[in-house]
């Protein structure tokens, strides 16, 4: 790799608010926010950092395994609140909870000691029960989205300060500030670029035009290239549905023409007035995928539709082989074919076997210029990331059922 691109690490600060779904009369904790996010921070960056009170806490619940005998009721307790458990476990934790109200009020007795102590033993029995309840629970709102990509070294996660406390406690006031604070310093840090989630951006502007948060210029424009990347991310086809590993592996894939993408946000984010966290920034965004995007990305397709030389020349080259000599096996024609055709230059076309075998598939050499061209220009073409990242999702090369596996 170049010395050049190893000189500095595209890195992005992800803040995203606390978020809850309505199912019924409850409330449940949504991680679509921290994970959408997430991915379009991967699929852009180096590496990042997620700033978010809920994704911290749920982790660190999901690491305390064995909490103190003492804490165990505060924490189901608090775990309830969210909304996480089901109509039979919230009935089982009812039970539980005016019994033990019960048993304290009689503490003092021989009657409420033997109580307790009943409590004590069905605390331990629906903890570890409720242990299996949790580790699906977290699974099935994110967490273990969000644990992947902490695992492969490229997100960090915001650790706040005494969080596990905090959440045994009720202390939630704490964790705004913190987070305030960490969201602001995103801003005005020249290190890092921001990506913040809605909620998150109407908290900035009011902190900005307040001017009790410093922006800088670095921060404004970097705001604007990776918003805007993220937000043309989510228009692509199963963004929404995708899992972090496969994200991460389609962006391993396309490392190369990243590169050039990083690029045209860059002069497309330039053509914008507005700050990523400004009211017309979203309209803005829009106008940049109406008038820059989409048209290219037609072309884009366009070009690889029509662009089907190669698949004629194995086909009508695995009939043919046998026909003239046995050239070559028609397996082998495939294989061989597909990887000399996508690699070796005009020139070299000459001087290799298959001048032959194009000649015997009835096939023309300008034909091939022609396909070599078209190729060449899709992927030198600075949205070919973006293209290529859509039909990768829409042929699932990369597809898993679920970032748990």
């Amino acid at each position: 790799m170049s010395w050049v691109v190893d000189q500095k690490k595209l890195h992005i600060t992800i803040g995203s608010s606390p978020q809850t779904t309505a199912i019924g009369h409850a409330q449940k904790i949504d991680l679509k926010n921290d994970l959408a996010l997430v991915k379009a921070a991967l699929l852009y960056g180096d590496n990042a950092k997620l700033c978010s009170p809920v994704s911290a806490s749920l982790l660190d619940l999901v690491a305390l395994t064995d909490p103190p005998e003492e804490e165990r009721l505060n924490l189901l307790r608090r775990i309830r609140s969210w909304g996480l458990l089901d109509e039979d476990s919230n009935n089982k934790l009812d039970t539980i909870m005016n019994f033990y109200e019960q048993a304290w009020r009689r503490r003092h007795s021989r009657k409420g000691q033997a109580d307790l102590r009943k409590f004590r033993n069905a605390l331990y029995e629906v903890w570890q029960s409720l242990r299996f309840k949790l580790d699906q629970i977290m699974s099935d709102i994110g967490v273990d989205g969000i644990a992947r990509a902490q695992e492969s070294g490229l997100l960090e996660v915001y650790t706040f300060n005494s969080l596990a406390e905090r959440i045994l406690k009720r202390e939630d006031e704490g964790v705004v500030g913190e987070y305030i604070q960490a969201v602001s310093e995103a801003v005005s840090d020249g290190r890092t670029y921001p990506l913040f989630d809605e909620d998150t951006e109407h908290l900035i502007s009011a902190g900005i035009g307040a001017g009790i948060i410093p922006v800088s210029e670095f921060g404004v424009s970097r705001g604007k290239q990776v918003s805007l990347a993220a937000k043309l991310f989510h228009r692509l086809p199963l963004f929404p549905e995708a899992t972090v590993k496969e994200v991460l592996d389609i962006r391993r894939e396309l490392e190369a023409p990243l590169r050039k993408f990083r690029q045209a946000m860059i002069g497309f984010s330039d053509k914008i007035g507005d700050a990523a966290w400004d009211k017309n920034f979203n309209l803005d965004a829009e106008n940049v995928f109406d008038r820059d995007v989409a048209p290219t990305i037609l072309e884009l397709e366009e070009i690889v539709k029509t662009n089907s030389f190669l698949s004629a020349l194995l086909s009508k080259a695995a009939e043919r082989s046998t026909q003239f000599g046995g050239v070559v096996s028609g397996s082998v024609a495939l294989s061989g074919l597909a990887v000399t055709m996508s690699n070796i230059p005009l020139a070299g076309v000459a001087a290799l076997s298959i001048g032959p075998l194009l000649a015997a598939a009835g096939i023309g050499y300008s034909a091939y210029k022609e396909w070599k061209s078209r190729a060449g220009s899709a992927e030198q073409n600075s949205l070919f990331f973006y293209y290529r990242t859509g039909a990768l999702l829409e042929e699932g090369k990369y597809r898993y059922r679920s970032d748990a596996l």
